[in-house]
């Protein structure tokens, strides 16, 4: 990746590590043997001994957000600015009722695709800070049930938290 992008890999089009970021961390926490990112479809493959798991993925962030903006502006700050605790006011916090319609687009949009069968979903729910986390949590299940028809399973990436959502229940699984 650093071959390729330089220094400035997270803020180039095109770049794969927002895709690598996410297998890896769900390689780790179920315990891969090894990741290999896809041809796309699928975005990528998690192998556990013989049996190769195929995974589509999807990143669900505020609306507007522009990730090479932040990171351009990130590298503009000195170390001391760099060091400082980042306060957020809580007006400027996404509503839960933003992240959740964001996220049932993302899965409408993935589960209206034809994926070939024993496809996973994997949905990096990246937004930070969220106002309303008890409504944002009463709401997941149900915004994402559309995709637990179109795919073999669903899980979501929150921070260091993965859960697999299935039509009856969700499973959290914590990294160790």
């Amino acid at each position: 990746m650093k071959r390729l992008y330089g220094g400035h890999v997270l803020d180039q089009p095109g770049s794969v590590w927002r895709d690598a970021f996410a297998a890896g961390r769900c390689a780790d926490q179920l315990g891969a043997d090894a990741v290999r990112l896809g041809a796309d479809p699928p975005d990528f493959e998690l192998r556990f001994g013989s049996r190769v798991e195929p995974y589509e993925f999807v990143e669900v962030q505020a609306p507007g957000r522009r990730r090479g903006d932040e990171l351009k502006a990130e590298r503009r700050k000195s170390a001391a600015e760099r060091e400082r605790t980042l306060r957020i006011p809580q007006e400027e916090w996404t509503r839960s009722t933003v992240v959740l319609d964001a996220l049932r687009k993302a899965v409408v949009s993935k589960s209206s695709k034809a994926y070939a069968p024993r496809t996973n979903l994997l949905i990096y729910l990246n937004v930070w800070p969220v106002a309303g986390t008890v409504a944002l949590e009463a709401g997941l299940r149900a915004a994402i049930l559309p995709a637990c028809v179109a795919f073999n399973a669903v899980w979501v990436l929150q921070g260091d938290n993965l859960m697999r959502v299935e039509e009856g229940r969700g499973e959290q699984i914590s990294h160790p």
